[in-house]
Formats: structure tokens, sequence, C-alpha cells
């Protein structure tokens, strides 16, 4: 019976936010010193000790029925010391939830990421003088119905990347506006309740990629159809093991005949499970097609899982691990590239408001091309203050 409480418990050191009518605002800020050997994890990088600020902010309802979310995360990096480097990275999240009767569900979401393009990434450029900025924008829209125990659940998703300037230090410049696309396509899922905890299905997606620009600047046409199909399991356990886990296969093909038609076996998951009390494990895989740049070279599969593991030894420790792995299967030649993260840290607070965050890593990435490998290593120390 203990179990059926554990939730319920208030812990002392939890933010308390603000509220607005039915709404609840959470802030955070956190400010903190990293010192790493690779400031941009690149073949050349070279160490620094780097200012990290963090702006966190979630808004969410508090309604009986339906529900509305919206969260903000941007961190702004810059050197003290060493290696010079800067780098923003602003993630925009949003979302609802309408209960259209017992048996009907719509929900939305939108969301926005800018960042810069990984050093060690197949589409980077060699001897420029910056990282371009990226920036993707998603939308899905998804309606749910369950005939007794069978159930479907229909989405359209759009998706759109667009990407900066390449700069060399003889003053060239590539503006990389035939890289610009959008995606959009309709998912149709299908599924059977075995039981409340256990949900098999069957999914379906079609969808096309499309460039703005009708031919790269190599001449080729990269727009094309893609497909997907998926089975598997939706869970809930309840507060135990909550989530779903898909394993399929992934197809992009393209209007020019030079590219080879793209396609291999996908994994997705998001997985929360809780073995005990204070104890919280979370598990992420998922699989993507990345466009190419190069000439006559259709892209990539790239897979990542990614495991989180906390524990809350104290009402204000909290410890906490991350391991994140990936590889991206190339067609250009090259093989695949491999890359493996560890990270450890804990965070103490001194009361509700104020509390200190140290944690140390480890980054590794090996590749076929000798551009492509790196490896860091860092430490940081910050405090955080969040109402």
């Amino acid at each position: 019976m203990e179990q059926l409480f554990i939730r319920n418990e208030i812990n002392p050191f939890d933010p308390i936010g603000l509220k607005f009518g039915t709404m609840l605002f959470l802030p955070s800020l956190s400010q903190g010193i990293r010192a790493t050997t690779n400031v941009d994890d690149s073949k050349q990088g070279g160490g620094a000790t780097v200012s990290e600020t963090r702006i966190r902010a979630r808004l969410l309802s508090d309604w009986s029925r339906h529900s509305i979310f919206l969260n903000l995360d941007v961190l702004y990096a810059r050197t003290l010391a060493g290696t010079s480097y800067r780098e923003p990275d602003i993630n925009l999240r949003g979302g609802f939830r309408l209960d259209l009767g017992e048996r009907t569900v719509l929900t939305g979401q939108a969301g926005y990421h800018y960042s810069q393009e990984e050093a060690s990434a197949p589409t980077t450029i060699l001897g420029t003088s910056n990282r371009p900025w990226v920036q993707e924008f998603d939308a899905t829209l998804g309606l749910r119905h369950d005939f007794g125990r069978f159930f479907t659940d229909f989405r359209a998703k759009v998706d759109r990347l667009t990407y900066g300037q390449v700069d060399f230090p003889d003053g060239t410049v590539i503006s990389q506006h035939d890289r610009a696309n959008t995606y959009a396509g309709l998912i149709l899922r299908a599924g059977y309740q075995m039981s409340r905890a256990i949900k098999p299905f069957g999914e379906v997606e079609i969808g096309r990629d499309t460039y703005d620009e009708r031919l790269d600047s190599d001449g080729y046409r990269r727009s094309g159809a893609r497909t997907a199909l998926r089975g598997g399991m939706e869970l809930d356990f309840g507060e135990k093991v909550s989530g779903e886990v898909a394993f399929g296969y992934l197809r992009q093909s393209f209007n020019d005949p030079r590219l080879a038609t793209l396609d291999g076996f996908s994994a997705d998951a998001t997985l929360k499970w809780s073995p005990q009390r204070g104890t919280d494990v979370g598990l992420g895989i998922l699989s993507r097609i990345e466009a190419a740049t190069a000439p006559g070279v259709s892209g990539s599969l790239y897979y990542q899982s990614r495991l989180e593991i906390k524990r809350q030894v104290r009402a204000n420790l909290t410890l906490n691990a991350e391991i994140l792995a990936y590889l991206r299967d190339n067609t250009d030649g090259t093989g695949t590239d491999h890359g493996l993260g560890v990270e450890a840290g804990a965070t103490y607070w001194f009361n509700r408001n104020v509390g200190v965050d140290v944690s140390a890593r480890r980054r590794i990435t090996d590749s076929s091309i000798r551009a492509r490998r790196t490896n860091e290593t860092s430490v940081y120390v910050g405090l955080t203050l969040q109402r």
C-alpha cells in the first residue's frame, strides 16, 4: 500500500511557481562555469573555461478537463578563458489536449529549435570560420478515438529545416538556401487494448520532403517521398512503467534518379520506469533520416538512444546519470559514425529557491573520416534559482 502514496508526498524543496488564475508558471535561472578539453566538440577543438547561462520556464494548466503547456529552455555559452567560443541554443514547445467526450481526444504540439550545426556531422564544411545556425520548426495535430477495445490515432505533422550561411576566412560566403526543406506527412495508428496496461498497435506513415530550391547547388533534385511502417505497444502500468515502443521500416526516395533510395530498420521508444521509491529511469530511442549535401550522396540513417537515471537520496539531494549513444549509417561510402556520451551529477538544494549543481561528462565520436573523430571531457559547477 505504500506505493499508492509516494507521488502524493510534498517535497519541501520542490518549486511552488506562480499562480495566474488556473495557470501555473515555473521559472528557473542557472549560472555556471564549465571547464572543457574540447569547447566545440570538433576534431581541432581546444580547451576553454566557459560561462553557461540557462533560463527555463514552464507554463501549465490546472484544469479538471483539457490541458495546455508551454516550455522554454534557453542556453547561452561563451568563453571566459581559452579557445574562443559562443553558442546559443533555444528550445520552445507548446501543446494542448482537448477531451471531446469519453472516447475522443484532440491533441496538438508545436516547437522551435535554434542551434549550431554539429562539428562532427557529415554535412559540415571543412575550413570554415563559423558554425552555421540551424532552425527547426515542427507541428503535429492528432485525433484519437476508441471503439470499444479498438482504437485509432490519426496525426498530421510538419517539419521545417533552414540553415545559416557558411563563412570562409578569405571572405567567401555560401548561403545554404538550397538545404532548406519542409516535410509534411500523415500517420495512421490502429491498435487493440489487450488490457488497461498493454495496447499493441500498427502504424503507417506517408509524406513528402520538399526542398525550397528544385535543384541544389550541385544540380540534384533532393525532394522526394517518405514512407514508414511500424509495429509496437503502448504501456501504462501507472507509476511503475509507462510509454511506448515501436519497431519498423523507414524509406526515403528522391526525385533525382542519380540519388539512391535511402531505407532501413527503425526503432523508436519513450519509456519511463520507477523500480523503487525515489528512483526514476527514462529511456528514449529515435530513428530519423538525415539529408546530405555532397554530390551523389543520398544521406544517412541516424539512430540515437538515451538512458537517464535519477535518484532522490534525500529531499534536498538528487543524483543523476545519463548515457547517450548514437550510430549514423552513411551512404557515401564512409561506413558508420559512432558516438557515446556519459554524464553524472548531483543537485543540492539549500532551500526551495536556491540550489547548486555539479556534473562531469565524457563524450567520444569515432568515424572512418578523421575530421569526424572527436572527444571531450568537462566538469561543471553552477547555481540554480527557481520559484
